[in-house]
């Protein structure tokens, strides 16, 4: 199944809106590239020791759920996955060693302390002043 390419283009958008969140402690080169696999579309997130990850196209949400997905994607499939950044807790959760949960509240998209439940920042908005 081919997906249109404003959709594909909405996927990868929303892929590089989250990413921006991820580059703490320290920075992480990263390139975003369109793919088909398996006759569907993917956004590929690739790191620089030749890791790579797709996030199906045709299977993504709509709305502020597309953001939550690829947030969610990113922590599990990617950022958990490259050299540079294994075990660490990206983003960062304030005085946690662990990661917030990607999650939607009140029609917005936010990263959430699992433990306290606090909400720590807009899906990429964090590090903004």
């Amino acid at each position: 199944m081919t997906a249109s390419p404003e959709r594909v283009e909405e996927v990868r958008a929303a892929l590089e809106t989250a990413l921006s969140d991820f580059q703490s402690p320290t920075p992480v080169d990263l390139r975003l590239e369109t793919g088909r696999s398996r006759g569907d579309d993917l956004v590929w997130v690739w790191g620089r020791e030749g890791h790579g990850a797709g996030f199906w196209v045709e299977q993504a949400p709509q709305g502020t759920a597309l953001l939550v997905a690829v947030a969610d994607f990113l922590q599990d499939q990617v950022f958990d996955q490259l050299a540079d950044t294994w075990g660490e807790a990206r983003p960062p959760c304030p005085g946690h060693a662990h990661a917030p949960d990607p999650r939607e509240l009140d029609a917005e998209v936010w990263w959430v302390c699992p433990r306290t439940g606090e909400r720590i920042g807009r899906i990429g908005h964090l590090g903004r002043s």
